[in-house]
């Protein structure tokens, strides 16, 4: 998710406040640095979570949930 925003920023999109009161209930696990950019892109759709309440920080991602990230962020935001 930090990836996805920094790529996002230099390419000069912006994503306003990420705050819209859902907190996954693993929120804890997630780093500092990490937070933002998570609830971030859950709230502009470009993730959902390993679960519809948890995020699941300390597991790794598979190269098709990845993809699924991307592809998310390029469809509703480049192409």
């Amino acid at each position: 998710c930090v990836m996805i925003i920094r790529y996002a920023k230099s390419l000069g999109i912006l994503f306003e406040n990420a705050s819209d009161g859902f907190v996954f209930e693993d929120d804890p696990e997630i780093q500092n640095y990490a937070r933002e950019a998570v609830y971030t892109c859950r709230k502009y759709g470009i993730i959902s979570g390993m679960t519809e309440t948890t995020f699941e920080p300390r597991s790794g991602a598979t190269r098709a949930q990845v993809a699924n990230l991307f592809m998310n962020f390029c469809q509703k935001y480049i192409f």
